[in-house]
């Protein structure tokens, strides 16, 4: 149950963040600054963060999707490699969707963006679509789907967790009002900060632009965000 997207200042400089939300089980979450990048892994095989060409990329699992185990463990491997190896996001794009081409192994979102486009894919069986979102001012999604028809997913709490984010992303005028939005709680069922059901285990906000990443280890609620730059 993650909350990812994106809010441009005056300035049009890009800001992306993401709670990442997990069940409660042990993940050994791990944070790199090397010269790969700042990249956020686990021992489940996810990697997301920004690579040192300055691309953001990380994933959400769709909802009803998140029994199809094999299939989501490949996508984590097509992103890690997206993220490890493009020069940006268009570059990320094509990567992916080449992958899929090949096999049509792998489901789920993957949100990429640099310090000038913005594009979102989704992937479900024998589907695939993506949209660009660079033109916009600001967007959020969570694990319902906005690209692909699954049915009944407007009963999920991802779609009422979706709604909200939306409205408190209309309020955003700054930084702390991002963190504000990450640390938001409205009900048990559409918090964008999670304590029930799933938890959020990370929260950042990245700025490629200025070659920053914010983290958070934990609830952004309680837990303060950290600074990392990019290493030369």
């Amino acid at each position: 149950m993650c909350t990812v997207g994106f809010w441009k200042d005056k300035n049009n400089i890009i800001h992306y963040f993401k709670n990442r939300d997990l069940k409660n089980t042990p993940i050994n979450q791990q944070i790199h600054n090397s010269t790969n990048g700042i990249i956020l892994s686990d021992d489940s095989g996810k990697y997301e963060g920004l690579n040192n060409k300055g691309v953001f990329i990380v994933g959400l699992t769709l909802k009803p999707l998140e029994k199809q185990k094999n299939m989501i463990n490949n996508i984590h491997k097509v992103r890690k490699d997206a993220l490890l190896f493009s020069s940006d996001a268009n570059e990320a794009l094509s990567y992916i969707i080449s992958q899929y081409k090949k096999n049509k192994n792998f489901c789920g979102s993957i949100f990429i963006g640099d310090s000038k486009n913005i594009i979102l894919v989704e992937a479900m069986f024998d589907k695939i679509e993506y949209i660009d979102l660079s033109n916009k001012h600001h967007f959020v999604c969570t694990n319902y789907s906005t690209l692909l028809q699954i049915e009944g997913n407007k009963d999920s709490v991802s779609y009422k967790r979706l709604l909200n984010a939306e409205a408190l992303l209309e309020e955003v005028n700054g930084f702390d009002d991002i963190i504000d939005l990450l640390s938001n709680h409205s009900d048990i069922i559409s918090s964008i900060c999670r304590h029930e059901f799933s938890i959020t285990r990370a929260s950042y906000i990245v700025i490629p632009k200025k070659k920053s990443m914010y983290v958070c280890e934990g609830n952004p609620c309680e837990q303060k965000f950290i600074k990392y730059h990019l290493s030369e």
